[in-house]
């Protein structure tokens, strides 16, 4: 879940929707309450976007759940 919140504030971020500093207050917290914002797993079948179980693969699930192109 907090990979999720961190994933969507460094979009809101991209976006133009939080500042610098709102986003890395939020990476802050996370951190401090001592989440992980990284795990081994992110980084398999990273080479390949159409594996099922690479990260990429997952993210553009995602978007087109959410209803994205």
């Amino acid at each position: 879940m907090a990979i999720g919140i961190a994933l969507d504030s460094v979009y809101s971020h991209l976006q133009g929707r939080i500042t610098e500093a709102e986003l890395d207050q939020i990476i802050s917290v996370i951190r401090t309450l001592g989440f992980a914002l990284y795990e081994p797993e992110m980084s398999v079948h990273l080479a390949d976007a159409a594996h099922p179980q690479s990260m990429q693969h997952g993210l553009q699930e995602f978007r087109e759940h959410l209803g994205a192109n």
